[in-house]
């Protein structure tokens, strides 16, 4: 609809509830709230758009005490949407031996469940009060217009009461609920239909960048977008041996992102109708209300994000970033028995730098040493080669950590060197009977994949047989090199 005309999408639903559509403003109906003109400044100034503030402002609140203890709030929304909520105090009830929720009010043993997706939505909050948490006694005579419960049989307690907070959320007109969203936004975002005022106050709980919750919230969702990307895309080699690793904690990621949203909702919704929680009654029972009900909702609802939500998500997610590099040895030593007379003892030192790449695996850095005695006959007959050369794009090393994995494969790590670039220079000591002395290139490509358990201090280390130089006459392979611990 165009600006200019009498009324925006939010508005007509307003003037619904109030019996007005004008330039203006509308005048109030029975069951609203004369403070409305008052309301909306208040809002706009924490940076809520003004048809959010109006539609809130004009929410009506019916409520009744069926006996001492209990008191029910019903909130309807000009929407038609409602949202009943009980409040239930308990004197007698234990102190919880729960932890403690921080904030001003002594909480603790909280306890919370909802189901946002069923028609109605519910909401089931229980947690303990100490006594110093409780309001004072209030009388007909302090309070003005509050309808109170009645006070007949107050009950003393010497410690606190046990709160239970219930909420039954009903659907309003879904497509109405999607235009206020885009109204509110004013950026053309589609929502679809929504139901439930939850539904409706989640996605509105970030159109106030300046409410203190809206930025609360927006960070929380942005170090979820953090997560859940280091949980679809791995780089610590404890989450990458796991194969159900990326769908099992992608997939709590996504449904703490749901939960907290909808938290947030119900602490949104909780901020914008608190304006009249001091008109409504208490319970007889340590008068308490709504308004203390609101309280320490916020103060629960907003610890049970942090430390239950957000604290769970973080733990499921294991840590991505480079796990560390770490400089090691290898040892090569193979020896040949040819024949009687044909003895060969090649030595390989390796100074290596094992590096983490690409959330996969460690691959070698650093330089070689080649070299190779081979003895032949009785005349004398010595052959040397010698070389020396670089380690770069070589090879591999994989560490599993996984139990399954390591039980399945047999093995807890494995490493392999390929192709290392070599330019050997053979001297041979008696020309006449070895041959004669020149220089080859001649890739070192002959060493065996090692596998074997961590050690101490994720020492690795083994002896197995190396490449045979003739059937029945293995060499052998030893090395010993190290890499730093997993990071959990």
């Amino acid at each position: 609809m165009t600006k200019g005309v009498c009324c925006s999408v939010l508005t007509i639903l307003v003037a619904v509830a109030l019996g007005a559509c004008t330039e203006g403003k509308a005048s109030a109906k029975e069951g609203i709230s004369s403070a409305v003109p008052d309301t909306i400044p208040a809002k706009e100034a924490k940076g809520i758009p003004t048809d959010v503030a109006l539609f809130f402002a004009t929410v009506k609140v019916d409520s009744k005490c069926p006996n001492d203890t209990t008191c029910v709030y019903t909130q309807t929304f000009p929407t038609g949407a409602t949202r009943e909520i009980t409040l239930i105090v308990s004197p007698h009830a234990q102190r919880s031996a729960g932890r403690a929720t921080p904030g001003r009010a002594p909480i603790s043993g909280f306890k919370y469940s909802a189901n946002f997706a069923a028609d109605p939505a519910r909401l089931d909050l229980n947690y303990y009060v100490d006594r110093a948490g409780l309001p004072p006694s209030r009388t007909s005579s302090s309070v003005g217009l509050v309808r109170l419960a009645s006070m007949a049989t107050p009950v003393q307690s010497s410690d606190g009461a046990g709160i239970y907070w219930g909420e039954v959320g009903k659907k309003g007109a879904d497509a109405t609920i999607g235009g206020i969203i885009d109204a509110a936004k004013d950026r053309g975002v589609k929502v679809g239909p929504l139901g439930s005022i939850y539904s409706l106050a989640s996605s509105l709980s970030d159109v106030s960048e300046a409410l203190d919750l809206s930025r609360q919230h927006t960070k929380w969702l942005r170090e979820l977008d953090a997560l859940e990307k280091c949980a679809a895309n791995p780089t610590n080699r404890l989450a990458i041996t796991d194969p159900n690793y990326q769908t099992r904690t992608v997939a709590k990621i996504r449904a703490a992102r749901g939960e907290l949203t909808e938290v947030t909702g119900v602490r949104f919704l909780n901020k914008m109708t608190e304006k009249g929680a001091d008109l409504t009654p208490v319970t007889a029972v340590m008068a308490v209300g709504l308004k203390d009900g609101f309280v320490w909702s916020e103060q629960t609802l907003g610890d049970y994000s942090e430390n239950t939500i957000m604290r769970e998500a973080r733990l499921a997610v294991v840590k991505c970033g480079d796990p560390g590099n770490a400089a090691g040895n290898l040892d090569l030593v193979s020896e040949c028995q040819a024949g009687p007379n044909d003895h060969e003892t090649t030595h390989i030192t390796a100074d290596v730098s094992w590096e983490w790449q690409m959330g996969v695996k460690y691959v070698p850095h650093g330089t070689y040493k080649y070299s190779s005695i081979r003895e032949v006959g009785n005349a004398g007959c010595t052959i040397t080669k010698t070389a020396d050369g670089s380690l770069e794009g070589t090879g591999y090393l994989f560490v599993f950590s996984n139990p399954e994995q390591v039980k399945q494969q047999g093995y807890g790590y494995e490493a392999r060197f390929v192709n290392w670039p070599a330019q050997v220079t053979i001297v041979a000591a008696a020309v006449s009977s070895c041959g004669i002395s020149t220089t080859l290139q001649q890739d070192i490509d002959w060493i065996p994949v090692m596998h074997g358990y961590l050690g101490t201090g994720g020492s690795i280390q083994g002896v197995m047989p190396g490449p045979s130089c003739k059937a029945g006459q293995p060499s052998t392979l030893k090395w010993s090199f190290s890499v730093p611990a997993a990071k959990k």
